[in-house]
């Protein structure tokens, strides 16, 4: 993740950013029962752009684990301080006990299980099916890239047919429909690691 700090005047020096894993609530570290190596990033330097900008890339690094094995939600807070020595802080966390901090985004930890149509072992009527891949049905957070796609009818060797699979606008689900009638019979239909028929 690019963390993009802009100030509309100049500073003292660059930013100070403090990355911090929390819960679904906001709540960080040992406040939420968790791990309390919540911190990921304290206080690092952003590197200068040029033109009061600066950047933080942020790596996915070991993570508190706090909502569940697949992803991560993550609070970014900015220090910074004008010629003047006027120190502003942005995105900083409540002062309620525990403090309650804003999420910035999501690290993505794992690929959901994605759901099949025709299902796994499914049949269907049809001899040009629209086959599709579902990875939006079990809530997966970010775009996924299918990397190859095969077909194969019966025990014949796959053919891959990556470059006719057609991704939806987000990138979640993906359709493939057979250029060629399928024979009656049994077909495997693979994208990386996840088969169906």
């Amino acid at each position: 993740m690019t963390i993009t700090v802009t100030s509309d005047e100049n500073l003292q020096g660059p930013p100070l950013v403090t990355v911090t894993d929390i819960s679904a609530t906001g709540v960080s570290g040992a406040e939420s029962g968790q791990v309390a190596g919540a911190v990921r990033y304290n206080g690092v330097l952003a590197v200068a752009q040029g033109g009061n900008i600066w950047k933080l890339v942020a790596a996915k690094v070991s993570s508190a684990n706090m909502n569940t094995d697949t992803a991560v939600f993550r609070a970014v807070k900015v220090v910074s301080t004008d010629v003047a020595a006027n120190a502003t802080t942005s995105n900083a966390p409540t002062t309620a006990t525990p403090a309650i901090h804003t999420k910035a985004y999501t690290v993505d930890l794992a690929l959901t299980a994605p759901v099949s149509t025709p299902a796994n072992a499914g049949t269907t009527t049809q001899t040009n099916p629209f086959l599709t891949t579902d990875y939006s049905a079990n809530s997966e957070n970010s775009a996924v890239t299918i990397s190859e796609a095969t077909i194969a009818a019966g025990t014949a060797t796959a053919v891959t047919v990556t470059t006719d699979v057609v991704a939806s606008a987000d990138s979640k689900t993906f359709f493939y429909q057979p250029s060629t009638a399928l024979a009656d019979g049994k077909h495997t239909y693979c994208q990386g690691s996840g088969c169906s028929w």
